[in-house]
């Protein structure tokens, strides 16, 4: 937490973040925050240090996504994840936490029967095992891909 370190509100902000995410119910988003804020080298304490309004669009997306996936709105929740993968991909660099978002949209997308999406999460999953030098992961992925293409 060098964030953490250099100024106690950052910290304050992650924690009540954290906390009125528990206190509105949203258990699984939550869980993603806490995991997302208080890790070693946390993927939201950057180089520019983790802003709240940045810490704030990621607790909408996380709770947008639980409570679509509460009503069973599985479209709803898999463009949420997809904003999420996206944000971690591309603009943080952080792969790790791509890859599970993207492991999410999976999820959402076999839940909605949505092969189309369900095919590019893998992909995007795979591409995230290569970043992350997981060639092996990447492999199975792309390999089950192909499987689900030939089926399709």
């Amino acid at each position: 937490f060098i964030s953490a370190l250099r100024t106690g509100h950052i910290y304050m902000d992650k924690k009540a973040l954290c906390v009125d995410a528990l206190v509105a119910g949203s258990v699984q988003t939550f869980v993603d925050l806490f995991h997302l804020t208080h890790r070693e080298a946390s993927s939201l304490d950057g180089a520019a240090d983790a802003e709240v309004p940045e810490l704030e669009a990621v607790k909408a997306r996380l709770e947008e996504a639980e409570l679509a996936r509460r009503r069973r709105d599985m479209a709803a929740a898999l463009r949420a994840y997809q904003v999420l993968a996206s944000f971690f991909g591309a603009e943080v660099g952080d792969h790790r936490t791509a890859v599970y978002f993207w492991e999410k949209c999976a999820e959402a997308a076999g839940e909605a029967d949505d092969a189309s999406a369900l095919m590019a999460a893998i992909r995007a999953q795979g591409v995230g095992h290569e970043a992350l030098g997981q060639y092996d992961s990447a492999l199975s992925l792309y390999q089950k891909l192909q499987w689900l293409s030939a089926e399709g």
